[in-house]
């Protein structure tokens, strides 16, 4: 029998917790070790391995995988999917590595923010393309910086300062493209918001 005592009890929920932290630590090793070993460089994209996934259960991921920079630095992560059962055909791997960019540079463009605030939305947009967006409630990119921010190595002045490399929005929109894809950026009232959209 198993002890039941407050040192070894394990509830149904914390094992949840725990598979789900371990899938998500198994799926980003795979998905590392292909990037690095297929892309030595920023110019060398691996050819994307296509299949059908829940827009959902990626999102969960990225979430998941960013949960405790979220914790350190206080800064909420929610996550939206409409409809639920969304799915799209692409690389998992790939489509993970670009919105865990994204991710980073919300972090960088929050850090001063007061209730900073990330939003991972999947939805259809009005001609039915998968659409999948990383919103943030910074203070925005300069409107003469909006396409600069995807040349190879350009960084604003904020993201570099606090570590930016200036190719991950270059490598993000090149993954994209592999895809047929587009990677956009807005910004309004709200913050700045990168849409994925496939």
């Amino acid at each position: 029998a198993v002890p039941s005592n407050d040192n070894y009890h394990i509830d149904q929920e914390s094992l949840q917790d725990v598979e789900e932290a371990l899938d998500t630590i198994n799926n980003r090793s795979h998905g590392l070790m292909r990037f690095v070993n297929s892309y030595r460089d920023f110019t060398q994209i691996p050819e994307p391995t296509f299949e059908i996934f829940e827009v959902k259960k990626l999102l969960r991921r990225v979430k998941n995988l960013n949960k405790g920079e979220a914790e350190n630095q206080n800064i909420e992560i929610d996550t939206k999917v409409d409809p639920e059962s969304l799915e799209v055909t692409a690389d998992s791997h790939l489509i993970e590595q670009v919105l865990i960019n994204l991710t980073k540079n919300a972090f960088r463009a929050t850090k001063d923010v007061e209730n900073p605030t990330i939003k991972l939305v999947g939805t259809f947009d009005d001609d039915c393309h998968v659409i999948i967006e990383v919103r943030d409630n910074g203070p925005g990119i300069k409107r003469e910086n909006l396409q600069k921010i995807f040349i190879p190595f350009f960084s604003t002045s904020n993201p570099t300062s606090h570590g930016g490399s200036g190719i991950g929005l270059s490598l993000s929109r090149q993954i994209m493209r592999k895809h047929h894809g587009t990677l956009t950026v807005k910004y309004d009232k709200n913050g700045t918001v990168f849409s994925l959209r496939f």
